[in-house]
Order: C-alpha cells, then sequence, then structure tokens
C-alpha cells in the first residue's frame, strides 16, 4: 500500500556540469559522463547553499534532505539534475515503499509547469515574459 506523509517539503536544486560530450546528444547520455561542479540548493526558508562535489563531502543537511522520504526535489528541467545526482553523484532519493514510480515521484520540474502555463520553457525567456528580471547584453557577459 502507498503511504505518504502528512506534509510535504521542498528543496530548491540546480546543478552546474562538464562534459566534452555536447548535451544536445541527449540528456542521459550527457549525464552520465558527465562531471558535477557544483550543486545549489534550498530547503524551505533556509539560506541558500552551495555544495562542491569534488572537493568536499556530502553535507549533513543535503543528506537529511535525500534521505526524507516528503522532502520533494524542485529543479528547472528536472530530468536532468536527476540525472546529475544519479549518474554524476551516485545519489538516487529513496521513496516511500510501494511508490510505484521511484524517485521520479519526489522529482518537482519548473520548466514543466512553465509549459503548463503556456510560457516558454526557458528560464530567462520565462523570467522576462512574467516580468521579473531584465535581461540584456551586459547582464549576460558581466557578473555584477
Amino acid at each position: 500500500m502507498l503511504q505518504f506523509k502528512a506534509s510535504v517539503t521542498y528543496l530548491h536544486i540546480d546543478t552546474e556540469t562538464y562534459n566534452a560530450l555536447p548535451i544536445e546528444r541527449g540528456n542521459d547520455l550527457y549525464c552520465r559522463s558527465a562531471v558535477c561542479i557544483i550543486v545549489t540548493y534550498k530547503y524551505e526558508q533556509l539560506p541558500t547553499k552551495i555544495w562542491f562535489p569534488d572537493t568536499e563531502p556530502l553535507p549533513a543537511d543535503l543528506a537529511r534532505y535525500i534521505a526524507d522520504t516528503g522532502c520533494n526535489f524542485v529543479a528547472h528541467n528536472a530530468p536532468f539534475d536527476r540525472n546529475i545526482l544519479r549518474y554524476a553523484l551516485k545519489i538516487v532519493l529513496p521513496t516511500a515503499p510501494g511508490d510505484p514510480y521511484g524517485d521520479v515521484s519526489r522529482w518537482r520540474c519548473t520548466r514543466v509547469q512553465a509549459y503548463a502555463h503556456g510560457l516558454p520553457g526557458s528560464w530567462r525567456a520565462w523570467a522576462a515574459c512574467l516580468g521579473s528580471m531584465r535581461i540584456t547584453r551586459s547582464w549576460l557577459t558581466t557578473a555584477s
């Protein structure tokens, strides 16, 4: 029997990667040989944190969020971040007993949500469409 926790929490996550193989070859193929350089994550109302997997062990708080089957992971293009966690970092989210969908059931994708609401999938175009960001050439090429 599928069991759910009464309360659900959310961890927003983003990964930055490197691979000599171009991403255009496909998500799965790219992620299987990619190197994860940075993981940024934000749990509920806590401050955003950065993890450098090449030089640091898995942070204890991130390990707790991974182990908590009531914690859903939110990412823009979740299949990519899920595959990076799975293949590059060897992290698979545990699920509730009897969950027929495996760790996919713990992921939420803001890109899919954007498409569902008729918005563009690119986060830059999405933010511009919503008026929350002014995109200029200087913003794209210089750090502030």
